[in-house]
């Protein structure tokens, strides 16, 4: 699954393809521990899903929107636009606990870069974030504490606020 992007004038990569090379996501309404594609695959330029009616086809694809929505921050209009509630996104089984989810990207010239997140349905945000690059965690966020790694391998906190949902964004850096 591929994505075009402009990275800037200034940028040394003026045009570069985005490459979504594996999904998974926990506790998402009917999808639990799933993962797209199994291992040891990765997701390659073309992806196609196929299966009978019901078998979870509409499910993986609004799994793929939701985490898009995470990015935004707009998770609660998103669910107003769609007619559900936050607990309509966790599992029937499970009253409790977070949808995890994470994505891996390839980027030319970098590596793979891993998005995960933990994502509450009662305060409809991220309670906890991380960045890897090509194995290395470079950026990880729980609760109000961001932690960035230097180049040296040296880790800074960045204290940072919520911002409200509704309000629209992210995270605010104090």
């Amino acid at each position: 699954m591929g994505a075009s992007w402009w990275t800037g004038a200034d940028s040394p990569l003026r045009y570069t393809e985005l490459v979504i090379r594996q999904f998974t996501i926990q506790n998402f309404k009917s999808l639990d521990e799933f993962r797209l594609p199994p291992e040891p695959h990765r997701l390659g330029q073309f992806v196609c899903l196929v299966g009978l009616n019901g078998a979870g086809k509409s499910t993986v694809l609004q799994a793929f929107d939701f985490v898009g929505q995470l990015v935004t921050g707009k998770v609660e209009d998103w669910l107003k636009r769609r007619e559900w509630e936050a607990g309509d996104l966790r599992s029937a089984g499970k009253k409790r606990g977070a949808i995890e989810f994470s994505v891996s990207f390839a980027f030319p010239h970098i590596g793979e870069v891993v998005w995960r997140g933990e994502f509450t349905t009662a305060s409809l945000r991220c309670q906890a974030e991380s960045i890897v690059v090509d194995g290395d965690r470079v950026l990880r966020l729980r609760g109000q504490r961001l932690v960035a790694k230097r180049a040296g391998g040296e880790e800074t906190a960045i204290p940072c606020r919520r911002v409200p949902p509704g309000a629209g964004g992210r995270q605010a850096i104090r």
